[in-house]
């Protein structure tokens, strides 16, 4: 029998050997690859199972081998080959070379006998101990407590005329032309239309949107720093329906600032997906706004950009001027809005969000935002292991979120494994199946020592009588 078939035959047996853990923990895997004499580039017919399919993988530690022939010294040499090149593989397959762990044994540790020739091919090996996980299924938010859902506006339209509809206090309106609704056959809705709008705009309400806050563009991961973020859909009674692509709809978008945002859709596989960058000088104007012309160089509906920075001697608000950089009195202010009665969306006092985005075109209904990307300085992989006060295992995460305090967003997560910054201020929000509600502050988190693929076990506090809303967190996370 030749040592291939042999190999191949074991390579069936032997191939796979897997851990079992409990359910808070992501599966391990170790696999063998098998190489000829004096190679380090394995042998084809033995690497099946390196690759597991469908997962994400967290971390590979590799170790290389060879059999009895040769001194120690080339024999170690060879096995960090071996264990190099295989690195490599997964280098390529996208894991990132700071979860990649190499390392050389030579001749020690056989696996059987150098007697004989089949032994010594057994011994020609590589042992890979894979640690990964199964992303979970894009939308699937069924075991979050229904509190947590954000309930959206609904709008009953005729949409048999062209419409422009007052989303919120904020100056956000979305432009409906006549006619533009599908049903499944692809027939134009003449029948009442009810639009489902749903804004995200703090970090509690990402963190219960179990929405990705990350985009990938030429092979770098950014985090997305929200402006605010909005889901879009239709209905006739209990049916969907669709945008006719040859009509689309605009929608003008108050976000919380301008500055170095793009447009983004939530495309296939959860993916984002850039659809367009956006200008300060053409795409962003003030609440204010009047059809007179102007020479600030924004859109002709910009008269002034404006921004509340406090409060002067008589209690009274004082503005910033932002096409100025200077100062800007309520009275000042005042005589704008007076001047402009036909305006809309003029923002409340103390109102956050003075930037109006114009003409985004929505490409059919779904989920979109404005953002800013930032990438994570110094960033590790962490395999959680939760408990609770009493030191007992929390056996059943569902959801994992981790809330970056530094930038406005939360970062949905299997809670097998997440990824952050060791310098950041993070809080972690985890609920269970049994719909229990635990919370780390960012001061315990601050206190527990991360490890780079390694476990790390937090001890986290039952919030499930306290914690029945985004609001309730909103609330909590301003003590942090």
């Amino acid at each position: 029998m030749s040592i291939k078939v042999v190999i191949s035959y074991l390579f069936s047996i032997i191939t796979i050997i897997s851990y079992s853990q409990p359910a808070s923990l992501p599966p391990t895997s170790q696999v063998k690859t098998y190489f000829a004499s004096g190679s380090y580039i394995p042998d084809q017919n033995c690497m099946g199972g390196l690759f597991p399919e469908n997962a994400e993988v967290i971390s590979v530690r590799i170790t290389g081998y060879t059999d009895s022939v040769g001194t120690e010294a080339s024999n170690i040499q060879l096995a960090q080959k071996r264990a190099e090149y295989v690195a490599g593989l997964y280098t390529k397959f996208g894991v990132p070379k700071d979860s990649i762990f190499t390392d050389a044994k030579g001749g020690a540790y056989p696996f059987a006998s150098n007697a004989t020739d089949s032994g010594r091919a057994l011994n020609r090996r590589v042992d890979v101990l894979l640690t990964f996980y199964y992303p979970p299924e894009p939308d699937d938010v069924g075991y979050l407590p229904a509190a947590f859902a954000i309930k959206p506006a609904e709008f009953k339209i005729d949409p048999n005329k062209e419409q422009d509809l007052a989303l919120d206090n904020k100056g956000s309106v979305l432009h409906v032309p006549a006619n533009a609704f599908l049903d499944v056959n692809g027939k134009t809705v003449q029948k009442e239309v009810t639009l489902l709008y749903t804004t995200y705009r703090e970090q509690a309400e990402f963190a219960f949107s179990n929405l990705p806050m990350t985009y990938t563009e030429n092979g770098t991961e950014y985090r997305f720093n929200s402006a605010g973020m909005f889901s879009l859909y239709g209905k006739t009674n209990d049916e969907v329906v669709f945008l006719d692509p040859d009509k689309p709809m605009l929608i003008d978008f108050a976000v919380e600032q301008a500055n170095n945002i793009a447009f983004y859709s939530l495309g296939e596989k959860n993916k984002w997906r850039k659809v367009q960058d956006i200008s300060r000088k053409s795409n962003v104007h003030s609440s204010i706004q009047t059809n007179q012309n102007n020479t600030t160089g924004y859109s002709d509906k910009i008269v002034i950009d404006f921004a509340i920075m406090g409060v002067d001697d008589h209690g009274d608000y004082i503005y910033w001027n932002n096409e100025m950089q200077a100062p800007m009195s309520k009275r000042e202010r005042d005589s704008i809005v007076g001047a402009n009665p036909a305006m809309r969306g003029v923002p409340d006092e103390g109102n956050p969000y003075p930037d109006v985005i114009t003409g985004l075109k929505l490409e059919g209904f779904g989920v979109y935002n404005c953002d800013e990307v930032y990438t994570l300085a110094d960033h590790i992989k962490v395999i959680p292991v939760f408990r609770d006060a009493q030191g007992g295992l929390i056996s059943d995460p569902a959801y994992l979120s981790v809330i970056d305090l530094q930038y406005n967003g939360a970062f949905c997560s299997s809670p097998q494994f997440f990824i952050c910054s060791k310098s950041d201020r993070n809080v972690l929000l985890l609920i269970t199946n049994s719909k229990k509600v635990y919370l780390l502050s960012a001061d315990d988190f601050a206190q527990t020592a991360l490890q780079n693929g390694r476990k790390t076990t937090f001890t986290m506090q039952d919030y499930t009588d306290r914690i029945r809303s985004s609001e309730d967190l909103a609330g909590w996370l301003k003590g942090q």
